[in-house]
């Protein structure tokens, strides 16, 4: 037996990260400096969208996705049963109900048939997770959302 913690990950933390950590302190702005700004015109630049918007955390930006298509009071959201505790937070913080999507055997993660089999006329959007590496097969998901209407 040991002392040591269970990780729920380890991150991959060089010298390039802390020096940029090091400007911003350096900076002294903390929040909504040019490190932010930077970073919100790459991530809109790659994602070829017009706009990005950093949050201060994934719970927060996963409350703005979801408060930006409409999830509100009385709808549901199709989330991983097997995810961090942010996923349903930041639905339940919509006032929505999260409903959790089995993980496809073999894989930590779910499929299109898993979500498909949890739909209801009161859904109004599916997450995913791409969990410890393991990315998800979108192309069914997308397949699915855009059948129905979801945004994913």
């Amino acid at each position: 037996m040991t002392d040591e913690p269970v990780r729920l990950a380890r991150p991959a933390l060089g010298q390039v990260e802390l020096d940029a950590v090091g400007r911003v302190f350096a900076s002294r702005q903390l929040t909504l400096g040019s490190a932010l700004r930077e970073l919100e015109e790459r991530l809109a630049h790659i994602c070829r969208t017009p706009e990005a918007v950093g949050c201060s955390n994934g719970t927060a930006a996963l409350h703005l996705a979801l408060l930006a298509v409409g999830v509100g009071p009385g709808d549901e959201v199709v989330v991983p049963a097997y995810t961090f505790p942010a996923t349903a937070n930041a639905v339940i913080l919509c006032g929505a109900r999260p409903v959790f999507c089995d993980l496809a055997p073999g894989l930590d993660v779910t499929d299109r048939s898993r979500i498909e089999a949890v739909l209801s006329n009161r859904t109004r959007a599916v997450m995913v997770v791409h969990l410890f590496g393991y990315p998800m097969d979108l192309r069914g998901v997308r397949a699915l959302c855009a059948e129905r209407g979801l945004p994913l």
